[in-house]
C-alpha cells in the first residue's frame, strides 16, 4: 500500500512495489514524484521523518532528518548572512538539500 497526496505519486510508488522494491524504496519514489507534483508542499528543503521495520533486524527505526545544520556553521556567520540569504536563496536551499539528501540516504541505508 502507497499513500501520498497525489494520485500520480501514489502510483509511482506502487510502481516501484511491483518491480520488486520495498517500503524505503517506493516512499523515496513517491517522494521525489511528489516534489515534482506538488513543489510548494513537499521537496527540496522539506523535512523528513521516518518509521522504519526492518523485518530482517527485527527492528524499529526512528528517523528526524529535519533542521541539521552544517557542522562549520556559527553564529558570526549567520550574522553575516542574514541579509545576503534573501538575497541568494541558493544557499538557503543547498542547506537544505543536504538536510533532505542526508535523511534518504540514511532511510535507503538501513535496508542494506
Amino acid at each position: 500500500m502507497v499513500a501520498t497526496s497525489h494520485p500520480l505519486a501514489t502510483q509511482v510508488g506502487i510502481d516501484i512495489l511491483k518491480k520488486g522494491g520495498n517500503a524505503i524504496d517506493a516512499a523515496i519514489a513517491a517522494n521525489a514524484a511528489i516534489g515534482l507534483m506538488e513543489p510548494t508542499g513537499n521537496g527540496i528543503g522539506g523535512d523528513l521523518f521516518a518509521i522504519i521495520w526492518i523485518e530482517k533486524e527485527k527492528k524499529l527505526y526512528g528517523l528526524n532528518a529535519s533542521g541539521r545544520s552544517p557542522s562549520s556553521l556559527d553564529l558570526d556567520f549567520l550574522k553575516l548572512i542574514t541579509i545576503q540569504v534573501f538575497q541568494h536563496m541558493v544557499l538557503y536551499l543547498l542547506v537544505f538539500l543536504d538536510v533532505l539528501m542526508d535523511g534518504l540516504s540514511l532511510m535507503k541505508n538501513l535496508d542494506q
